[in-house]
């Protein structure tokens, strides 16, 4: 058996072109999002890893740890330092 014509299971170009256009949008949306929560990511273990550092090294030149945030305490495990002035 021959065909006369195109070949009918074959789509011609313009169909081929209509089916992978969308495709090929959808597959680079995806690859686009997903690369942009990469590197969102990868900015905020950044920015967090920097954040982190800072707050150590301020609190490394803290000469001691106050819980009490700067109020008055009872000095029960004598660790507070004794401040000039006081009785």
């Amino acid at each position: 058996m021959q065909w006369l014509g195109e070949d009918h299971d074959i789509p011609p170009a313009a169909e081929r072109e209509y089916t992978n256009t969308p495709a090929g949008d959808l597959r680079s949306t995806f690859y686009a999002i997903l690369l942009g929560i990469l590197i969102a990511a990868v900015f905020g273990l950044f920015c967090g890893l920097l954040y982190f550092r800072y707050r150590e090294r301020e609190r490394a030149r803290m000469p001691t740890f106050s819980d009490a945030g700067g109020m008055i305490r009872l000095n029960l495990d004598g660790l507070t330092p004794e401040i000039a002035g006081e009785e």
